[in-house]
């Protein structure tokens, strides 16, 4: 199995035990859009983060901990501060230091996907609002969710994932479109520009 399967297998393991208010949510029963929407994430990633990554959730299953639990909190800071709140006990401590390195690599991200809008229009429409600013209930952006993954990460993930991301920038490879291109393939386009026309 590859180290991509194994990750999204033990993610979506992890993702049935959230807990999410007002009941299960309904992408919590679609294993089929998580496998796509990981597997098209994780393709861009070297092997030392991917291994890096996956060494994280292991150590998270054996220590009875939760990775996604961890992202989808961290996320309610921005989206739901009450509840937030009530989870904050549970969650690791994030340095300054770390915080720093996070909004780096979130501030690339976020300019890869105002890039990416301009060129795809109507396919960036199918996905998450890029800023915080424009979230509306039941829509995370992805400036926010982006956020909470890298709090989730181990800290030698993180540091490896955000040198990998500020690499990239430096080359002008965009990663958001090149994530997007894997999903448009995986759900049988023949490319970005093939959905884009639909």
């Amino acid at each position: 199995m590859s180290n991509i399967r194994k990750i999204v297998e033990e993610e979506w393991s992890q993702f049935q035990k959230v807990n999410n208010e007002g009941g299960r949510a309904s992408c919590q029963d679609d294993w089929k859009t998580f496998y796509i929407m990981r597997k098209s994430q994780f393709l861009v990633w070297p092997e030392e983060v991917l291994d890096s990554y996956y060494g994280d959730l292991c150590k998270a299953r054996e220590e009875g901990k939760n990775l996604l639990f961890y992202k989808y909190a961290f996320m309610m800071e921005r989206t739901a501060p009450e509840q937030y709140k009530q989870l904050e006990w549970a969650l690791p401590v994030i340095s300054e230091e770390r915080k720093q390195r996070i909004e780096a690599t979130v501030a690339v991200h976020v300019k890869w996907a105002e890039e990416f809008e301009q060129e795809y229009p109507a396919y960036a429409m199918r996905g998450r609002p890029i800023h915080a600013f424009q979230e509306a209930p039941g829509q995370t952006s992805i400036e926010t969710y982006q956020r909470g993954e890298l709090y989730s990460y181990g800290e030698h993930t993180e540091m490896l994932y955000s040198q990998y991301i500020q690499e990239c920038a430096a080359q002008n490879r965009n990663l958001a479109a090149l994530i997007r291109d894997n999903s448009a393939r995986m759900y049988g386009y023949e490319s970005i520009a093939d959905l884009e026309g639909e």
